[in-house]
């Protein structure tokens, strides 16, 4: 029996180089399959089960298919079931196998995929027969894999990704397939969650405008500004461009060049969903966004598809979660949007980028002085002190040295400065509860290892901006009483939690249970009216990943809205 001695280390996975091997290649499978099912087993004397166990017992499996990553599985999935194939029968090819082609060809989870190099058929025989047996079982456990825990390893495409990712055993996969259809199965290990069924249904609708030849392109005119009152042949584009992504209904017009009230609505919901300044004109801004073409669009939906695979399972009741990307807070009560609110996250600066993993909410405080970490003493606050002797005074800051108040002097922050980095910093600076306190009137405090927690902040003003990288890391609420409210139980509400903080005291409230809150980073998501949602790769995240979904050099993506 031609074949090569195999040993079992290789665990369930697939390669760059695997998935580029393995592009295009599902047809041939296909076919080939097809082709075996018209054949009868019986009467060519294929012996399959006998096949598999000689090459599985003795690790005697042909070089042809011990390559497959999956293949130190095999031995336990097939022992269980007694080496009896999953795909074939007496009678060829059984229905498991053609059902799980066809959810092949039909996939809607964005994997977009040929998992599976095919072996040509050559003569028949039960070794060619075992061979495309094997292929199969490797498609569906590599599938199964993804679809639970992702195509992809964050921690290489995404070194800011912080959250353990679940395992699931090849053989539970086998069990699962036992009394129920290869879609139930398939499906079911994917996130169930609302958010990622939503992104699902988006990800069919962009693929339809793909199919018809995608976006019209909507070229630049000889004004700055398209807005309501122009008439000219542009307009007819934009409708036609709009229509396509649900901004504007596809109805005919009388006047198709006339840019009136309805498209002036159709364009605001474009720029709400885009997260572009709202003013019903298609502005450079508003016109690129438009023609982001629906390939790179697909591909932002398959990023954000991937990092819902990447999470953990949950059955938490109650969440929040920080979409960094989309500058969003959210609060769910059972998979339900009880609360959003904006939010300002870390600089698109790699020592203050806002990483993504989870904790739990456990306590908040009113009215908490400020620790200033080292780095922003040294790096922002000392040089501000420089050129603004007073400005320590005004804002309430006070140094310590060795555990005592010390008034600084020019000469003392000179020194400070001229320090070696690995020196140590002799001060620790704090600032007194308040008003002017960086952190406002309220703390959410999450145990983590990145000193991260969510906080109130005396610069209201700033969550009118669109970009709103602007913080150290830390998450800036633009509510947070109505957070806070939310998560703590009946006897406190937003208004009395208002009303002692303006009592100055400080204050820790213990939740009556601590209430998990994740750290995500999402540039498409579906929000809680329908709506699809695209933003910025504000810290250039999804370029890596994307190239790699795409079994491609990292770098491919450009950073579009």
């Amino acid at each position: 029996m031609p074949g090569s001695l195999v040993k079992r280390t290789c665990g369930l996975g697939i390669t760059l180089h695997q998935r580029r091997m393995l592009t295009g290649m599902r047809r041939g499978l296909a076919a080939v399959v097809l082709l075996l099912g018209s054949l009868n087993p019986a009467a060519a004397d294929v012996d399959v089960r006998a096949v598999l166990r000689v090459w599985l017992q003795n690790d005697q499996v042909p070089a042809e298919v011990a390559r497959l990553t999956t293949f130190s599985s095999w031995h336990g999935v097939y022992s269980a079931r007694r080496y009896t194939p999953l795909w074939f029968d007496g009678r060829g090819i059984n229905p498991r196998a053609r059902e799980f082609l066809t959810w092949l060809a039909n996939e809607r989870h964005g994997l977009d995929y040929a998992r599976t190099p095919y072996i040509p058929l050559g003569e028949v025989s039960s070794e060619r027969i075992a061979a495309v047996e094997l292929q199969l079982t490797h498609a569906l456990l590599v599938t199964a894999s993804e679809l639970y825990r992702g195509q992809t390893d964050p921690y290489r495409v995404d070194p800011s990704w912080h959250w353990q990712r679940d395992r699931l055993a090849p053989e539970r996969i086998i069990e699962l397939l036992d009394g129920q259809s290869v879609a139930t199965v398939l499906d079911g290990l994917a996130p169930q969650a609302a958010g990622y069924r939503h992104l699902r249904r988006a990800l069919l609708d962009y693929r339809a405008v793909a199919r018809m030849g995608g976006f019209h392109y909507l070229l630049p005119g000889a004004t700055p500004n398209l807005k309501r009152g122009d008439r000219q042949p542009r307009v007819l584009t934009l409708r036609r461009r709009l229509a396509q992504s649900g901004d504007l209904s596809p109805a005919q017009h009388p006047d198709p060049g006339y840019f009136d009230g309805q498209v002036e609505a159709g364009v605001r919901r474009f720029q709400v969903r885009h997260g572009l300044q709202v003013d019903g004109r298609v502005g450079p801004e508003t016109r690129a966004a438009l023609n982001v073409p629906v390939e790179e669009r697909l591909a932002q939906i398959r990023a954000s598809l991937e990092r819902w695979r990447w999470m953990p399972r949950t059955e938490a009741q109650r969440s929040v979660v920080v979409n960094v990307a989309g500058f969003r807070l959210s609060f769910y009560e059972a998979d339900r949007e009880q609360l959003s609110m904006r939010i300002i996250v870390g600089r698109a600066e790699e020592e203050w980028e806002t990483p993504a993993f989870t904790s739990s909410i456990r306590y908040l405080v009113l009215n908490p002085g400020w620790v200033v970490p080292e780095a922003i003493a040294r790096d922002e606050l000392l040089p501000r002190m420089l050129s603004d002797p007073a400005y320590f005074v005004r804002q309430g800051i006070q140094a310590f040295k060795e555990g005592r108040p010390v008034e600084l002097t020019r000469d003392d922050v000179l020194a400070v400065l001229r320090l070696d980095r690995e020196e140590p910093f002799p001060y620790v600076l704090e600032q007194e509860p308040g008003s002017r306190n960086a952190l406002g009137q309220i703390k959410l405090v999450l145990p983590n290892r990145f000193a991260i927690y969510l906080h109130d902040t005396p610069d209201r003003h700033l969550f009118a901006r669109r970009d709103r990288a602007l913080s150290h890391g830390c998450i800036r609420l633009e509510k947070p009483f109505l957070l806070a409210g939310a998560l703590l139980d009946d006897t406190w509400g937003s208004g009395r939690l208002l009303e002692a903080a303006e009592t100055g005291a400080w204050k820790k409230i213990i939740l009556p249970e601590p209430v998990p809150v994740y750290f995500v980073y999402q540039t498409t998501w579906v929000d809680s009216e329908g709506r699809v949602q695209f933003r910025d790769d504000i810290y250039g995240r999804n370029r890596k990943l994307i190239a790699a979904l795409q079994g491609e050099p990292f770098g491919f993506i450009t950073n579009v809205n």
